[in-house]
């Protein structure tokens, strides 16, 4: 009898998905052509896409790259589409604006170093050491950006060192919250007021040492060098002494040469006519005297050669000794004249406190007698004039100090003001301070709406409030205007530092928000489980709390930092050229008036390219991040 076996014992191995219901043909029915009036909607989008690429491609291809101007790129017949050359032309501009060319490898250094100290930052793989780098780099960029000694970047980083031992002994006197506050205010006072005067006395001490030095060692070697040029000097007429003998032989010599090729000729045409007239002997003869007369005649001029190279050489050496003379005249003068020149510098800002002082307010901060409105009087604007004319005096001679100090050997760059940055350079030193800024700032402000102390609780809601309440470009006009008059007498605020300030402000209040959202998305067992283990709030909110908040937050978080970057555009409304600002001056030149699509499409591009980088960190960072609850 048979055994007949009724259950598998092995299962069978998965067949396909039948056609159409996998791959590209199931994701376009399902979001393409889902429905009829979908479908309507997407061959009407496809005809939409399809007519802008088809007038698109052919204007931005057939196209001119290297034209100087907007007439010759459109007077040529080849061009029927945009005229790029503008880009070419004020490319270095749009990345950099004024800042000077010589200098603009600190630009770039300092973007190259920017990437090393966000690495670790945004990459968990890399060495954690890294992070003193990061925590470094805000002062080392604004040192080669800004330039000046290095002894301004060091003293803001003391600050740090001073804050926190300010709040270790303020700790035991009034408590943790006074201590930090205290200490806040003590780093602030150490910011505004020590920083500068430690800068100020550290640079005058090693530049007046290094100067003194440097007037001795000067002192000492001109003598010398003036006794080179004259030994140079003296060599020069003994080598044109020499010059005009050698010419008189080779004359002789070239006609000696001339006639002794005649005597060849001569010989050639007898023997053409009788070959048998001249002698093997004599043509031999006549054939080595004209070999020896032209080997006299190339011994001459190489001789003759020879002393016009020596005497070339003599007026060269001579030359560099007169310049290196003459250098070091003009370096000891800067330097004996340097007393004199920080004089001058001090009596010129006295002098330019007493004309701000007797300006009116609303023509205070103007920069140029074209921004005075017409209702101005006519002795105020005279009094605008004379100010605008010492404070270029006073740049003027500032450049002139800091140059001698440098060349002098004193440590640091040659100070740039704000006013020389533009461009994209401009937009991400905004961007990136206003990112690095706001970001800490806003855990901080939601973390006080959250309080349960009703002063903290009540700062930070009001302030987050306000700050929303306001519109950015309001913001920057106050960072532009009044904001100097909130500074102690005589500060004078970067005006690019001013606008960092304010943007940041603004971003932290909405960054503040996103963070309250990650943090009342939370459910109250978290915070019950950090209370379980005994965790103090802080360590709670480092260990347990914050962490989870801000994985749920990135989406809103990335998008704030978006918007922070793109809003930096408005600053060309308060006359900073980032590169919205400078589409204007360069449209303005009548070489490129009326070229706008060109400049606003790769501004555009530029800008894309960072926020899609930012959006496609956000999504990387997400999956990473994803724990499947």
């Amino acid at each position: 009898m048979s055994n007949y076996s009724f259950v598998r014992t092995e299962m069978l191995s998965e067949l396909p998905a039948p056609r159409g219901e996998t791959g590209i043909i199931r994701w376009a029915r399902d979001n393409l052509f889902s429905g009829i009036l979908s479908s309507i909607l997407t061959l009407l989008s496809i005809i939409v896409v399809v007519y802008v690429f088809w007038q698109f491609i052919p204007w931005a291809f057939q196209s001119s790259l290297d034209h100087e101007s907007r007439r010759i790129c459109f007077d040529d017949p080849n061009i029927t589409g945009a005229c790029w050359g503008v880009i070419g032309d004020r490319f270095n501009q749009l990345m950099f604006g004024f800042y000077p060319r010589s200098e603009q490898w600190r630009i770039l250094l300092a973007a190259v170093l920017l990437l090393v100290a966000i690495a670790p930052i945004l990459f968990d793989k890399l060495p954690r050491k890294m992070i003193w780098f990061s925590a470094m780099y805000p002062f080392i960029g604004f040192a080669l950006l800004w330039g000046g000694t290095i002894w301004g970047p060091i003293g803001a980083l003391a600050g740090f060192a001073v804050a926190y031992y300010a709040h270790k002994v303020l700790s035991s006197f009034v408590g943790s919250l006074g201590a930090t506050i205290g200490s806040v205010f003590i780093c602030l006072l150490w910011w505004f007021f020590a920083v500068a005067a430690i800068d100020g006395w550290i640079t005058s001490a090693i530049s007046n040492t290094r100067v003194e030095g440097q007037i001795s060692a000067l002192e000492e070697s001109i003598p010398g060098l003036e006794v080179a040029v004259t030994e140079q000097a003296a060599l020069e007429p003994a080598f044109a002494v020499l010059i005009d003998p050698l010419k008189e032989p080779i004359d002789a010599v070239e006609q000696e040469f001339e006639a002794a090729e005649d005597a060849l000729a001569e010989l050639i045409a007898q023997m053409a006519e009788n070959e048998n007239s001249v002698s093997d002997a004599a043509m031999r003869s006549a054939l080595d005297l004209v070999f020896q007369t032209q080997l006299a005649t190339s011994d001459a001029k190489r001789a003759l050669r020879g002393a016009e190279d020596d005497l070339e050489d003599a007026e060269d050496r001579t030359g560099a000794a007169e310049r290196e003379l003459k250098d070091a005249n003009k370096f000891l003068n800067e330097l004996q004249g340097l007393p004199d020149l920080r004089e001058e510098l001090a009596g010129l800002e006295v002098e330019l406190d007493v004309l701000t002082e007797g300006l009116p307010s609303s023509v205070r901060g103007v920069n140029s007698l074209t921004s005075v409105d017409e209702d101005v009087s006519t002795e105020d604007r005279e009094s605008l004039g004379d100010r605008l004319d010492v404070k270029s005096s006073l740049v003027a001679k500032n450049g002139s100090l800091w140059r001698i100090q440098l060349h002098s050997g004193l440590v640091g760059f040659e100070p740039i003001k704000s006013a020389k940055f533009g461009g994209l350079a401009m937009s991400l030193i905004i961007g990136i301070a206003g990112i690095a800024i706001s970001f800490p700032l806003g855990i901080v402000l939601a973390l006080g709406r959250q309080s349960d102390m009703f002063i903290v609780k009540t700062l930070s809601v009001g302030y987050i409030e306000f700050i929303r309440g306001v519109p950015l470009i309001t913001l920057l006009f106050v960072a532009s205007v009044l904001l100097n008059y909130f500074m102690p007498k005589g500060t004078n605020f970067d005006i690019l530092l001013r606008v960092v300030i304010m943007v940041t402000l603004f971003a932290a209040a909405y960054m503040a928000e996103v963070i309250r959202g990650g943090l009342a998305a939370l459910p109250t067992g978290q915070y019950e489980a950090a209370d379980a283990l005994g965790l103090d709030y802080w360590k709670s909110m480092q260990l347990i709390i914050m962490p989870q908040a801000l994985k749920i937050a990135i989406p809103g978080i990335v998008g704030t930092f978006i918007g922070l970057f793109k809003d930096t555009t408005l600053v060309s409304i308060i006359g900073l050229l980032d590169p919205v600002g400078l589409t204007i001056a360069i449209r303005g030149d009548s070489d490129w008036n009326g070229i706008v699509w060109e400049l606003y499409l790769f501004i555009a591009i530029m800008f894309w390219v960072f926020t899609f980088s930012m959006s496609r960190y956000s999504m990387y960072l997400e999956r990473k991040l994803q724990t499947g609850h």
